[in-house]
């Protein structure tokens, strides 16, 4: 939804991922270990993956400024990362 507000498409957006993880905590697991933890093609793969998340995170942070939820001249790239950081360490300790 477009219109919804960023803290609304961020909790869809991850929710996903833990929705599946907690339906199949043993794939999670393979998941995160392949993706945080190994290198070679799963973590290559995985570096292309992150690219495009961070990237849409960072749409989400672009529009929340142009509609004033977020100040003017913040820079996205940076909010996009820290969002993307607390996801992927929140994960890893879950």
């Amino acid at each position: 939804d477009r219109d919804a507000d960023l803290l609304k498409k961020l909790l869809s957006f991850f929710g996903t991922y833990y929705t599946e993880w907690h339906r199949n905590p043993t794939l999670a697991r393979v998941f995160l270990q392949l993706n945080y933890y190994s290198s070679g093609m799963h973590g290559e793969a995985y570096q292309v993956a992150r690219i495009r998340v961070a990237r849409s995170i960072e749409t989400m942070v672009q529009h929340a400024i142009s509609v004033g939820e977020i100040s003017k001249g913040e820079d996205t790239d940076l909010i996009a990362r820290h969002f993307f950081y607390v996801f992927s360490a929140s994960a890893r300790w879950w």
